[in-house]
């Protein structure tokens, strides 16, 4: 990985939903945003890189250069954490609607 690459793993899928963790307790509305852009930077970035870009992390070329077993964990491990990205995006997106809704439903006074 290049440094870039790491500073934005580091940046975007660990410290962001770090962040977003520690906010939905306070600020939820700017906590789930948070955590809804970091889950979708998570989920382009791994899209990328193990399914679009040629290169030593796509879930093709590890197949052909690595044992059969490793090959097939690395395929099943690739296609698992994006479809736990996706999900954690989808939740994310609902959640943070709700906070809208909810929030402007206690600025009109309707709780």
């Amino acid at each position: 990985m290049n440094g870039w690459q790491n500073a934005y793993i580091l940046l975007v899928i660990i410290l962001l939903q770090l962040a977003a963790a520690c906010l939905l307790w306070k600020r939820a509305r700017f906590g789930y945003l948070i955590l809804l852009l970091s889950m979708l930077g998570a989920l382009v970035f791994g899209g990328y890189y193990h399914f679009v870009l040629a290169g030593a992390d796509n879930v093709s070329t590890v197949a052909h250069y690595s044992m059969r077993s490793w090959g097939q964990v690395f395929r099943v491990s690739a296609v698992v954490l994006a479809l736990v990205e996706f999900a954690g995006w989808w939740q994310e997106l609902l959640d943070w609607g709700n906070v809208n809704r909810e929030s402007l439903s206690a600025v009109n006074g309707e709780w």
